[in-house]
């Protein structure tokens, strides 16, 4: 749900025996839209906290995603941060430095694939905290940061900015690899399923559905693909992000030919081949020949995505 910010302090309420004083606890490079500005706008974002048992004026301090210049972008003057509370930063590019009446904008953006991002002392050169050389690689939707007890840095698919962080993990699982590309074929083949990462346990649906516990296959031998099939597949582990999901469409050009309508009742669109064209015994060319030599793009959806009254094709 998207929520639009009006302040920036909320109690942290950690302990005594956290490890520093000032945090860079959750940013997030490729937003969704769990934080929308006063602009209506959606930006990157960053999280501070203030781990220590007093209030830490803020004046003079320095943001950065530049090594080589740690005081990139200074808070304004006079923002003090109380013990326990978190301060909230867009990572916009706008550059603002308002009071708490007001929005903090930073003047660059996080990048999605990993930077270094330091929080750094009025003196522009001592490092409060850092992911240094950088954070890694991100991804749309999901935030990054670190355990205040701990220092371990975390992946979280609940984004809590402005709140505590919630269990996260610690990487992504990688992608599902297909022995046989997408596209077209015209003989039966056993497709192979693989994962990078050891252990890792591969879902897979073959209904156009998301693979998940309860409505995916797992993985365990070669799959027999002798017709059409859109095969969906991601993969999992304990303690990792699961992958990226995978989808890969296998067309037999036989099964295009005789392809039957399967609209429903008053439809204005329909899934027959012409059997006019098909079926036509004075033609010079091949139905099969020209379908192989155009260029064809697989679109994967819900009925309703295509064809409701909001669908790509209504």
């Amino acid at each position: 749900m998207k929520r639009a910010v009006t302040f920036f302090l909320i109690c942290l309420g950690l302990g005594s025996h956290s490890h520093a004083e000032l945090v860079i606890t959750e940013l997030m490079a490729i937003s969704d839209g769990v934080l929308i500005d006063r602009d209506g706008e959606v930006s990157d974002w960053i999280e501070i906290a203030n781990t220590s048992n007093e209030a830490i004026d803020l004046s003079g301090y320095a943001l950065t995603d530049d090594s080589e210049l740690l005081g990139k972008w200074l808070f304004p003057n006079g923002h003090v941060l109380e013990s326990g509370e978190y301060l909230i930063v867009f990572a916009s590019g706008k550059d603002q430095r308002g009071l708490l009446d007001r929005e903090l904008h930073t003047n660059f953006k996080l990048s999605g694939d990993g930077e270094f991002l330091a929080l750094v002392e009025p003196d522009e050169e001592t490092i409060t905290h850092a992911f240094d050389p950088g954070y890694p690689e991100q991804r749309k939707g999901i935030s990054y940061g670190v355990d205040v007890e701990t220092g371990e840095a975390h992946y979280f698919d609940d984004a809590t900015p402005g709140n505590a962080n919630g269990s996260g993990v610690l990487g992504f699982t990688a992608e599902p690899e297909f022995s046989f590309t997408r596209g077209f074929h015209s003989e039966p083949f056993e497709l192979v399923l693989t994962c990078a990462t050891e252990g890792a346990r591969i879902r897979y649906t073959t209904n156009g559905g998301v693979p998940s516990l309860l409505t995916a296959r797992t993985y365990s031998e070669p799959i027999v693909i002798d017709k059409t099939t859109t095969l969906r597949a991601n993969a999992s582990k304990g303690g990792l992000q699961t992958s990226k999901l995978v989808t890969h469409t296998f067309i037999f050009v036989d099964d295009v030919l005789q392809q039957k309508d399967v609209s429903p009742p008053g439809a204005h669109w329909d899934t027959e081949m012409d059997p006019e064209v098909v079926n036509d015994t004075d033609q010079t060319w091949s139905v099969a020949e020209g379908l192989t030599s155009i260029p064809t793009l697989s679109v994967v959806a819900k009925d309703a995505d295509l064809f409701g009254s909001d669908g790509i094709y209504k």
